[in-house]
């Protein structure tokens, strides 16, 4: 079995699975946009096509600043966005950070979408944006049927983390997405996140700080939004 076989089997599953066509709230990760992340995950929304019918693209709130992050195209990208900010003197970069700075407007933000487009079936992150759906989900209980998190995290600030209790995870049924070459979320950090949900599934991929689009992971995707979070396991 490899890791996350080891560290993310199913522990608990839905009595019943999503009666119809899902709809799922998307978060795009740390420097990137709605319309940027709708872009990247075209792959992913064909082949959920027969089992999700909508998808909400949020935009972040914050301008993403970091210095590690260089001469970014926006005519390409778009612009540039964050969940929230933090101190480069004392972090490299956001998913580093000990402190966060406007995580309660992004969650303000995201709990007005809600109401506003939803509800929603399921939420979807990738890496910051992972690590705030994550935290959404810990805070409303009962918002979302399942939750798709891709190179997510456990925040490092502790006002944030506390949320997150290992020894008492949220029932909700999870898929956590993690790449073996990831430098920016190594396997383990996404690891600690799925210990925080006891329904959670795990696929890890061999590639890097990226969601996957290869026919393997998007038949375990579509197989656990299909079930409305049960299944989908697995990953070489």
């Amino acid at each position: 079995a490899d890791r996350s076989q080891v560290q993310c089997r199913v522990v608990a599953r839905m009595s019943t699975p999503t009666p119809s066509k899902a709809r799922i709230l998307c978060l795009h990760g740390y420097a990137q946009n709605a319309a940027f992340f709708r872009q990247r995950t075209g792959s992913l929304r064909k082949a959920l096509k027969a089992v999700a019918g909508d998808f909400v693209f949020v935009d972040a709130p914050f301008a993403a600043t970091a210095g590690f992050l260089g001469d970014i195209n926006a005519d390409e990208r778009g612009q540039s966005l964050g969940w929230w900010t933090f101190d480069e003197a004392t972090a490299s970069r956001p998913s580093l950070s000990h402190e966060y700075a406007g995580v309660e407007r992004s969650l303000e933000l995201l709990d007005a979408t809600c109401e506003r487009e939803g509800p929603f079936d399921g939420v979807l992150g990738f890496s910051q944006g992972a690590a705030l759906a994550a935290l959404l989900c810990m805070r409303r209980r009962t918002l979302f049927r399942f939750a798709i998190l891709v190179a997510g995290f456990v925040p490092r600030d502790p006002q944030w983390a506390a949320d997150f209790r290992p020894e008492a995870p949220l029932p909700l049924p999870s898929l956590h997405v993690s790449g073996a070459a990831d430098a920016a979320v190594p396997p383990e950090r996404a690891a600690a996140l799925a210990a925080c949900f006891a329904a959670r599934v795990c696929y890890e991929h061999p590639g890097g700080h990226a969601i996957p689009s290869d026919a393997p992971f998007r038949a375990s995707l579509k197989e656990f939004v299909a079930g409305g979070g049960r299944g989908g396991g697995g990953g070489e």
